[in-house]
């Protein structure tokens, strides 16, 4: 039986997850957002431990490669371009408003959002059959509320709250089944990245802050 790992170090919460086609599975997670770099390899360590498999029982790599944390989004892919490198392992992206979108169930248009800084969000629209009427972009909060009023579409998201006054969100809640069921759709699509030239999915630019220099 061969086996997939999944990484997402892209938020509050990492996860590691080890699965097989029949969803065979074990996991782990840490909810310290700082420590994530801490825990990764050990986490790594204890799935295959628990299923009892080794490096060569692995088929695929899988990380969850954007939008999030800068320093999320870089842990995790330096982590799995560094094993899929090492054991000659396809290498598989996961964008997370496709994942969110995928569990979603709407017989019309919807917009997916995650929550940014400075009252922008990440998102994408989507038809009824989840292909991109706009592909994913940042968007701030009064442009996001005029495209709501005017294509009267639903927001879904899995932030615990809106800071914004006008948007209403629909709650997600993402699984172990849903990451499985995406992850596998694109191995058996055959959507692999190249190792290579793979990049974080970061959306944003990278917001340094400044050194105050006496």
């Amino acid at each position: 039986m061969s086996f997939n790992l999944y990484i997402d170090t892209s938020g509050p919460q990492s996860t590691i997850l080890l699965f097989d086609e029949n969803k065979h599975f074990a996991i782990r997670q840490n909810n310290i957002q700082n420590d994530h770099s801490k825990f990764i390899h050990s986490h790594i360590d204890e799935v295959m431990n628990e299923l009892n498999i080794s490096w060569k029982d692995l088929q695929t790599v899988c990380v969850l490669n954007g939008p999030g944390s800068y320093t999320g989004l870089r842990i995790s892919l330096a982590t799995a371009k560094g094993i899929a490198y090492a054991h000659s392992l396809p290498l598989v992206l996961i964008n997370k408003l496709d994942l969110f979108a995928s569990i979603v169930n709407s017989m019309n248009s919807f917009g997916v959002v995650i929550e940014a800084r400075e009252k922008e969000y990440y998102f994408a629209l989507f038809d009824a059959q989840k292909k991109y009427i706009m592909e994913p972009s940042v968007i701030n909060e009064s442009d996001l509320e005029v495209l709501c009023e005017d294509k009267k579409i639903t927001l879904f998201s899995t932030d615990n709250k809106n800071e914004a006054q006008k948007l209403e969100f629909t709650p997600l809640i993402i699984n172990e089944k849903n990451i499985m069921d995406s992850c596998l759709s694109e191995i058996e699509g055959e959507k692999f990245a190249d190792l290579f030239i793979s990049e974080p999915f970061y959306m944003k630019n990278v917001y340094i802050n400044k050194i105050n220099k006496l």
